[in-house]
């Protein structure tokens, strides 16, 4: 069976974001390891030489270990959350995730698949189409294809602000059924 790792990269302890993380995860507990970046601790500072915190080490190894990166976040500014990006800056590191042959960058996490749920205020086709999809561009190409990652799978989920407990529920059940087969 797949093996999930499942990241909520919203900073509040509570939030769409982590419904979407915990529908998830039930019904593939023996096969996922759940991440809420609320609750992890390390610098968001990125040195020469830092110790790697637990939190980060933990991440790395379940990194290692799963088959799909599943990441839910919101979209703020066209971007994540601080943390969560630091998160990135603080793990995907040299010799880890990826390291250079002569010039050419060779990523060390390749047979993995990242799913991104994107929670947002702004519907899909102006995300992707007024303003260029930045955010999964960089993710995609930039940040996950560079340590090997395969093409990033994106789901829209929006607009949040607006949406009532009905539709929230919609939202959960076709999220939970895209890993529950």
């Amino acid at each position: 069976m797949n093996k999930l790792l499942i990241l909520n990269g919203h900073p509040s302890k509570n939030s769409l974001s982590r419904e979407l993380c915990e529908t998830i995860g039930v019904g593939v507990d023996k096969n996922a390891k759940t991440f809420h970046i609320s609750e992890m601790d390390f610098s968001q500072d990125l040195e020469k030489d830092m110790p790697v915190e637990p939190d980060i080490k933990r991440f790395q190894d379940a990194l290692k270990w799963c088959d799909t990166l599943v990441i839910a976040h919101p979209l703020w500014w066209g971007g994540p959350p601080a943390k969560l990006k630091a998160l990135f800056d603080r793990s995907l590191l040299p010799d880890f995730a990826y390291r250079y042959e002569g010039n050419s960058p060779v990523g060390l996490l390749k047979g993995k698949t990242p799913h991104l749920l994107i929670t947002s205020d702004s519907p899909a086709w102006y995300l992707k189409w007024i303003l260029g999809n930045g955010w999964v561009k960089t993710l995609n190409r930039q940040i996950l294809g560079f340590v090997g990652f395969s093409k990033l799978k994106t789901t829209y989920i929006g607009p949040v602000r607006t949406m009532d407990p009905a539709a929230r529920q919609v939202v959960l059940k076709k999220v939970k059924a895209i890993y529950s087969t």
